[in-house]
């Protein structure tokens, strides 16, 4: 909600969501940012992908540690 406020004060401010883990997302997020940058290049960008898993070695799931290696790696 704060990231929309921020955004609303600030036209040139544009958040462009997707999913980190899917390459379609990815693509399709490339596309929309090179649409709506037309060649005039891109000042920042801030990546906001993370995310963490509480159980400890002898729980965690395989499947868990590989939803956080490419979440948080590739």
């Amino acid at each position: 909600q704060e990231l929309q406020n921020l955004a609303s004060k600030h036209p040139n401010l544009v958040i462009v969501p997707l999913e980190v883990t899917e390459p379609a997302s990815i693509k399709a997020a490339a596309a929309s940012v090179g649409e709506r940058l037309k060649n005039s290049g891109l000042n920042l960008l801030i990546n906001n992908a993370g995310i963490g898993n509480n159980s400890s070695l002898d729980n965690v799931t395989q499947e868990d540690l590989a939803q956080m290696y490419a979440t948080n790696t590739i």
